[in-house]
């Protein structure tokens, strides 16, 4: 998102009268930045000036904006405090997110603030609990298929080796006035038919 930024909104960060800037951009209170970078990303951006949430995607729980409230102690001491990124799970507004926190730094290197991407957990849950789901519908068809293929196949060498059966037994009984065998196939069972067939002189 940071990397976009620098090409959409140029110029540095700053806080002036209280406010995030990007250049000469507002970015505080700004719901078409986090809106637009929230479609490209398929998820939930917030920003942040400090610790407090400036602009978001993310709604309380019931609700409702959630512009002013704070991001997690865990959170703003590795970001803010040690202007490290931070990825995994975090407690945002009272809901489970995978996120990525970027510390956000003015022109002279200090961190300002910081920027927010993720999903909710629920949501990543129901996607993994859908893809398992398709797996499962695709193996039943594959073995539904692979069913049908094989019981095709047994019944016909069973067919085979029953007409086999029929003719050995007739050629004991010294009966060689039966048609030869179809022979079909060149594998074992061709080669049995061809066999039963030269018996019979």
């Amino acid at each position: 998102v940071l990397e976009v930024m620098e090409y959409k909104y140029p110029g540095s960060w700053s806080v002036k009268d209280g406010v995030l800037m990007k250049g000469t951009t507002k970015i505080s209170d700004n719901t078409d930045v986090v809106d637009y970078f929230g479609d490209m990303v398929n998820g939930h951006v917030t920003m942040f000036l400090g610790d407090t949430r400036v602009a978001t995607t993310v709604k309380k729980l019931g609700g409702g904006g959630s512009v002013g409230t704070k991001a997690s102690e865990k959170v703003a001491a590795e970001v803010l405090k040690g202007g490290k990124s931070f990825t995994g799970e975090a407690d945002v507004l009272g809901s489970l997110y995978y996120s990525a926190y970027e510390p956000i730094k003015d022109a002279g290197g200090a961190v300002i603030g910081m920027v927010f991407v993720g999903l909710p957990a629920s949501e990543m849950d129901d996607v993994r609990h859908t893809f398992i789901i398709e797996i499962l519908i695709f193996t039943l068809i594959i073995n539904i298929v692979l069913g049908i293929a094989a019981n095709l196949v047994v019944g016909k060498v069973i067919k085979t080796l029953s007409e086999v059966s029929t003719a050995l037994s007739q050629i004991a009984d010294g009966d060689l006035r039966e048609s030869d065998l179809a022979v079909e196939t060149d594998d074992e069972i061709g080669m049995l038919a061809r066999a039963t067939n030269n018996m019979k002189g």
